[in-house]
């Protein structure tokens, strides 16, 4: 597949779907599907032995706290080392290389112990890369998933529709604190156009050990806990690609060219990722370091989102 400005497979323009694009029929079929779907089911992805290794080492580090209490755990791959294995694995960061043609770059990591419950989102509110589209998440079931303890659900080539940024919305993020008032509209807003496009969710119901590779831009969230008994042990790492701008689109306003640019770290290495864009050092940032006054709010709202939305 040619190096293309945007990844590859999201380019509508090329006929990806009309030749070979990898010797091996099986990872053919795989780019395919993921090109058409915008995601990607990968049964027995990661051993048992390692799931069940990895659920009893969170539960002895949470040992006396109740499952709520500790629902979601950001970036667990400083302590944990089967954390970073799983987001690290080498048959992902490879498949991952494949469909992308750049180099994936493991950032952040979550651990759920329970269902998110979450509304239904893009990753670009969040995450975001310029170019557009080199980002994605790789879901992980620590336990068999089904519709009683609140399994992903996804909406299938919801991936090829237009990003839906702050802006679209009259919220200009670069100058106004994010609030949850802010971010309710854009919940709204894809709960709507879901409505009105008459799009069907489907519900990912797996075995222990299989994984799930979405693109940046496809609709997913968290389906309600029907059995409040049940656990749903899971591990979302997201990935960047490298010679990229990475930066977060709800502090940002695209087209006045203001980005709160990330500063990510390689899980893999790590270290530091420099922002680039067409191999270029990228300048000019906008983060906390440079906005005296609303930096720090900002960054605690963020904190509160992330903590409180899944993210």
């Amino acid at each position: 597949m040619p190096f293309t400005a945007i990844p590859f497979l999201e380019n509508a323009g090329l006929k990806w779907d009309q030749e070979e694009l990898n010797p091996d029929p099986q990872v053919d079929a795989q780019i395919k599907f993921f090109a058409k779907e915008g995601y990607l089911v990968l049964p027995k992805a990661i051993p048992e032995t390692d799931v069940d290794s990895l659920v009893a080492t969170l539960k002895a580090q949470h040992e006396g706290k109740t499952y709520e209490q500790w629902r979601r755990v950001q970036d667990a791959w400083r302590e944990i080392t089967l954390v970073k294995q799983i987001a690290c694995d080498r048959k992902i960061l490879t498949l991952l290389e494949i469909l992308y043609q750049r180099k994936p770059i493991p950032f952040q990591t979550l651990n759920f112990s329970l269902g998110s419950e979450q509304k239904i989102h893009s990753d670009c509110i969040h995450f975001s890369a310029k170019p557009e589209r080199y980002m994605c998440g790789v879901w992980v079931a620590l336990e068999d998933i089904d519709e009683n303890n609140g399994p992903l659900i996804y909406y299938p080539e919801s991936h090829t529709l237009p990003i839906v940024t702050m802006e679209d919305l009259g919220i200009d993020g670069s100058k106004t604190p994010l609030n949850y008032e802010a971010y309710r509209l854009y919940e709204n807003y894809i709960e709507d156009m879901l409505v009105g496009l008459k799009l069907k969710p489907l519900s990912l119901d797996i075995k222990k050990g299989d994984a799930l590779i979405w693109s940046a831009n496809l609709l997913h969230g968290g389906a309600p806990i029907r059995d409040k008994t049940k656990t749903r042990f899971s591990q979302v790492t997201h990935y960047y690609f490298d010679n990229c701008l990475y930066y977060t689109p709800l502090f940002s306003n695209t087209f006045q060219g203001k980005l709160f640019y990330r500063q990510i770290v390689d899980i893999e290495t790590g270290t530091p990722v420099a922002n680039k864009y067409l191999n270029q050092n990228s300048g000019n940032f906008i983060t906390n370091s440079n906005l005296p006054r609303r930096g720090l709010h900002l960054l605690r709202n963020w904190l509160k989102l992330e903590r409180d939305s899944g993210y």
